[in-house]
């Protein structure tokens, strides 16, 4: 018995091996459950109170429930593409705002924040077809036949701007995020969020809500600079005057009181600068650059602090306040100091 071989037979059947797998992939894959996702699920971003002049970050996410083809060759690997939509247009996204819509008869104002794609806060999650942002890509491997759920975070970051009003809500209901997806049979990667051969593809859409509040809350600052600083002097013959500011940053709709002690030197309500030994200098603080209305502490009736808040814009306000060192017996020679507290009631 003989028998002859062909060269390349082998290589040949494997081909037609492989021809018709591909065509029963093809011609029987209405009988078999084809790959899918959709959406299934969000969680909204609430940044909760925030002190204006403050920030606060907080993350939402949203879930695609996927589920793998039948075919039993291998895994379906999807991937995913991330998008959110600015509104009105797409160049309203750095940054995105939320609005209080008007209360109190006045216009509407605006908090402004951020959305991104990671926990740094430094991506910030684009429009479909910008490429001025970073692509927000996520890549996940589902069993065959199996469904599973993804959670994909999204972060954020609000600020509360000078100029708001205090305890009052903010809203933006106009988040779209999308997700398109393709999920490859056979264990093939996607190259891109597209389908394609072997490569079935779709978008899952969400609207995303996000909402803050604000805290009706002031805050004080003394800069660097502004101790107050009457200079050097031989003789106290003559009365010397310095000032420094103090700074607010208040809710738009405010009402404050700012309020100076006595001090740590004082002798009843004569405020003192001590010096070397037992030697003090007495000064004064006012209100006015007259230097006639004294600045006291009485924050409970304001009789003698400065006062202010109401609707205005809530910009940061600087109260300067003026000094005097009257003229005096004079002192050893040294360096003189004071100490004062500033009490801010709201």
């Amino acid at each position: 018995m003989t028998m002859t071989t062909c060269p390349g037979a082998g290589r040949a059947g494997r081909f037609w091996l492989r021809w018709l797998l591909w065509c029963l992939l093809v011609l029987c894959g209405s009988a078999a459950q084809a790959q899918n996702c959709w959406n299934s699920g969000k969680s909204d971003l609430n940044f909760g109170p925030i002190a204006v002049g403050s920030a606060a970050t907080t993350m939402g996410d949203v879930q695609v429930t996927c589920r793998a083809s039948d075919w039993p060759l291998a895994p379906t690997v999807f991937r995913m593409c991330i998008y959110a939509a600015g509104y009105p247009t797409t160049a309203d996204i750095s940054p995105r705002r939320m609005t209080n819509n008007g209360v109190d008869g006045q216009p509407p104002k605006f908090m402004p924040y951020y959305l991104y794609s990671d926990a740094a806060r430094t991506s910030i999650l684009g429009p479909e077809g910008n490429s001025s942002y970073t692509a927000y890509v996520r890549t996940f491997t589902v069993p065959p036949s199996t469904t599973q759920t993804f959670t994909i975070p999204i972060y954020g970051r609000a600020t509360a701007t000078a100029g708001l009003p205090g305890g009052q809500g903010f809203y933006a209901y106009n988040n779209t995020v999308t997700v398109d997806w393709a999920g490859g049979l056979l264990g093939i990667t996607p190259a891109n969020c597209n389908g394609g051969l072997l490569v079935a593809g779709g978008t899952a859409t969400f609207g995303l809500q996000v909402q803050a509040s604000t805290i009706n809350s002031c805050t004080v600052s003394i800069a660097s600079a502004s101790d107050m600083d009457f200079g050097s002097a031989t003789s106290l013959a003559a009365a010397r005057d310095s000032t420094s500011a103090i700074t607010l940053n208040c809710p738009s709709n405010s009402q404050w009181k700012v309020g100076l002690s006595n001090g740590l030197h004082a002798q009843g309500t004569q405020r003192r600068m001590a010096g070397p030994g037992s030697d003090f200098i007495s000064y004064e603080l006012y209100r006015d650059p007259g230097r006639t209305q004294r600045w006291g502490s009485n924050t409970a009736s304001g009789g003698d602090t400065v006062n202010g808040g109401g609707s205005g814009s809530g910009s940061p306000v600087t109260l300067t306040v003026y000094g005097r060192v009257p003229a005096q017996p004079a002192v050893q020679p040294g360096s003189y100091g004071d100490t004062i507290t500033v009490t801010l009631t709201y």
